[in-house]
C-alpha cells in the first residue's frame, strides 16, 4: 500500500548524511565543530540534533566515537584501501598532485581526508607525480568556509545571495560552477538574465538558500570566456532563467 512521503522524515535523513559528509577519517571532530560547519553552510539546528544525527551514525555506519574524554569526538573508521591497478593508481595521483598545485595550502588537510582511502603510493617514499603548471598565488588565500558554501550551492543547484567585496550585494543568483584560469579561481554565476564570474577573493559572503534553481539549457562552463581584469565582477553573456518569489 502506498503511502505519501513523509518531508520531515526526508529532511531529517538528508541531516543525517550532511552531517555525515562532515566526519573525516584521518582526524576527530566535535559536535562544536559540526554545528559551526553546517551553521556556515546555511543549516541552523540545534547541537542537541546534531547529537542525535551522531548517534545514529555510530549505531549505523562507519563512524566511531571516542568517548575518553570530554568533548567526545568521532571519526569515520578507516577502510581498506580499494584494489586498483598501475593506471588507476597513476592517475588518482596525478588527480590529487594537480589539485594541491592549483588550490591554496589551507584545502589540503580536505583533499588528503578524501584521496586517503584511494592513494597506494608509499607515502615514506613521496610523490612520484610532479605537476609544473603555473600556480595560484598562495599568498590569496580563499577563505574555507566560503568556499564550503559555494561547493554546497553548486553541487545542490541552490539560488544564493552574493555579498561582494565592493559591498554590493546580488540576490538570487544561480551559482554554474568554478573556473580556475590565470592564476585565480572564479565563481561563474547567472544574475538577472547574464552569465557572470567574479574572482573568489572578491566575494565577501554568500548565503545559501533553499530553492533550487534549473542548469541553464545548452550552458556549458567550458566555453564561458572570462575577463582578463579580476577586479570587478563582470558580466559575459545572456541566459534564462526563471523568475519566482525567494528568500
Amino acid at each position: 500500500m502506498s503511502s505519501k512521503p513523509n518531508r520531515q522524515r526526508i529532511e531529517h535523513i538528508e541531516l543525517v548524511f550532511e552531517i555525515y559528509s562532515h566526519i573525516p577519517t584521518q582526524r576527530k571532530v566535535t559536535v562544536n565543530e559540526i554545528h559551526e560547519r553546517l551553521a556556515s553552510t546555511g543549516i541552523k539546528r540545534s547541537k542537541r540534533t546534531v547529537q542525535r544525527c551522531l548517534n545514529i551514525l555510530t549505531d549505523y555506519l562507519d563512524i566511531e566515537k571516542d568517548d575518553r574524554t570530554l568533548p567526545y569526538s568521532y571519526h569515520r573508521r578507516p577502510q581498506p584501501n580499494l584494489f586498483m591497478g598501475p593506471k588507476e593508481s597513476v592517475l588518482l595521483e596525478f588527480a590529487f598532485e594537480s589539485l594541491k598545485a592549483a588550490l591554496p595550502e589551507s584545502y589540503l588537510p580536505s583533499m588528503q581526508c578524501e584521496f586517503a582511502p584511494f592513494l597506494l603510493m608509499d607515502h615514506n617514499q613521496g610523490p612520484r607525480i610532479d605537476i609544473r603548471y603555473t600556480l595560484i598565488n598562495q599568498k590569496e588565500n580563499y577563505d574555507e568556509a566560503l568556499f564550503d558554501k559555494l561547493c554546497l550551492a553548486i553541487y545542490y543547484q541552490r539560488e544564493i545571495r552574493l555579498h561582494l567585496n565592493s559591498e554590493q550585494t546580488l540576490q538570487y543568483v544561480c551559482p554554474l560552477g568554478l573556473v580556475l584560469e590565470s592564476e585565480s579561481l572564479q565563481l561563474i554565476y547567472q544574475f538577472e538574465n547574464h552569465v557572470c564570474a567574479v574572482p573568489l577573493n572578491q566575494i565577501q559572503d554568500i548565503y545559501v538558500s533553499t530553492f533550487e534553481f534549473t542548469y541553464p539549457e545548452g550552458f556549458l562552463l567550458s566555453e564561458v570566456i572570462t575577463s582578463k581584469e579580476n577586479s570587478r565582477p563582470k558580466c559575459l553573456t545572456n541566459h534564462t532563467r526563471n523568475d519566482h518569489e525567494k528568500y
